[in-house]
C-alpha cells in the first residue's frame, strides 16, 4: 500500500506585485503557483520521464480543484513536489513569494490522513410565533 499526503487547496490570494510601472495587485490562485512549482525543471525535468510522469500525474490531481478541496497524492509526488517548493530552481522573488506562504505551506504541510469535510452549517430554524 503507498502512503498518500493530502493537500488541502487554499483560498485565493491577493498578490502585490512590483513591476516597472510601480506595485500592481492582482489574485493569484493556487493552481497558477502549482503549475509553476510542476514545470520546475530541477524537481521534474532532471528526473527524466518518471519526472515528467510524476508532473503530469500532479496536474491531473489539482485539475478543476477549488478551494477547500482535499487532494491526495502519492508520496513521490509529493516529494518531488516539496522539493520544487523548497528550492525552485530559479529561486523566488522575496516580495511576491512572502505573500504566497500560505500556498507553500499548504504544500509543505500535507497531512498523512484524510481530512473531514466540515458538516454544512445547519439551517436557521424558525421562530416560534408567541
Amino acid at each position: 500500500m503507498s502512503e498518500i499526503r493530502y493537500v488541502i487547496v487554499p483560498p485565493l490570494l491577493e498578490v502585490t506585485i512590483p513591476t516597472p510601472e510601480g506595485e500592481k495587485s492582482e489574485p493569484l490562485a493556487f493552481a497558477l503557483f502549482l503549475k509553476s512549482r510542476i514545470e520546475d525543471s530541477g524537481a521534474f525535468g532532471q528526473q527524466g520521464l518518471d519526472g515528467i510522469l510524476m508532473a503530469m500525474a500532479i496536474r491531473q490531481a489539482f485539475l478543476g480543484s477549488k478551494p477547500g478541496d482535499v487532494i491526495g497524492l502519492q508520496l513521490t509526488e509529493w516529494d518531488a513536489l516539496c522539493a520544487s517548493t523548497r528550492k525552485p530552481t530559479g529561486g523566488y522573488n522575496p516580495a511576491v513569494m512572502m505573500q504566497l506562504v500560505p500556498y507553500a505551506r499548504a504544500i509543505l504541510d500535507a497531512q498523512t490522513t484524510k481530512p473531514v469535510a466540515d458538516a454544512p452549517a445547519p439551517e436557521a430554524l424558525p421562530v416560534a410565533a408567541e
